[in-house]
């Protein structure tokens, strides 16, 4: 089985070499790394050239992209229908695509396999900060709703079983991830390792991301979208919010359709 690796990055060059070596390090080596420099001004170009690597597939871009923009570009460029993501300051494991590939192998009906986590910090000392990714381990999309524990550097899925055209909504800035795996389990069924297969990374840059009101913004936007169509998320929802609300917040942010 083989699997295409996705790096996204902008300026990523503070951490992106550590985020590399983890992928090659892998104990399973049947993938392609697709590396998409979304029009980086640093040196990440020089750094993913000091890779000698055949498994190494490098893009740039001239523009800067929403990363779920980005993100759609960068599948594109894969060759395979299980895919992998990594953000460019996070770390996996070694065993983190074996153990998913065997996963697999025994549960081929999930669209999408994820795993449990570690925090870190910028100097990778790991911080005591529980993942609540075990206790939604039989998730559901009601549950995601509410609550998206997944860390999305632990996930691999299957494009195949997308029910759309796109594999991500390129309008969304900041949970364009939390999209796609909704849209997964919609229709799919997850599944879930009780391993700690990734380091997740806590720093500055990544908090300020989830604090903006535009990140709201886009979990409401998402809501109303996700709800259309489910009774259960409008029962659930509508005993806290109006969905119109929701749906009127996001078109003030950027319009959509």
């Amino acid at each position: 089985m083989e699997v295409s690796v996705i790096i996204n990055c902008h300026n990523s060059e503070k951490y992106l070499k550590k985020t590399i070596i983890s992928v090659l390090d892998q104990t399973y080596k049947d993938f392609e790394l697709i590396i998409f420099d979304n029009n980086s001004k640093d040196s990440t170009e020089e750094i993913v050239n000091t890779f000698k690597d055949s498994r190494i597939k490098y893009f740039s871009t001239d523009t800067k992209y929403n990363l779920g923009k980005a993100r759609e570009l960068a599948v594109k460029k894969a060759k395979n229908c299980w895919i992998s993501f990594i953000d460019s300051d996070d770390l996996w494991l070694s065993n983190k695509l074996y153990d998913q590939v065997e996963y697999i192998k025994k549960n081929s009906e999930v669209g999408l396999v994820y795993s449990d986590y570690i925090y870190i910090n910028e100097n990778d000392i790991e911080l005591k900060k529980k993942s609540y990714t075990e206790y939604y381990k039989s998730l559901t999309i009601e549950k995601l709703i509410k609550k998206n524990f997944i860390c999305f550097s632990s996930i691999i899925f299957n494009r195949e079983k997308i029910k759309s055209n796109n594999t991500f909504n390129e309008i969304l800035k900041n949970s364009e991830d939390f999209d796609l795996i909704l849209k997964i389990a919609k229709y799919e069924s997850l599944g879930f390792i009780k391993k700690k297969l990734v380091k997740y990374r806590i720093h500055q840059n990544n908090l300020t991301k989830f604090q903006t009101k535009r990140s709201y913004s886009e979990w409401q936007y998402l809501v109303y979208k996700y709800s259309k169509n489910h009774l259960e998320i409008k029962k659930m929802i509508k005993k806290k919010y109006k969905l119109e609300n929701f749906k009127n917040k996001f078109k003030k942010i950027l319009k959509y359709h």
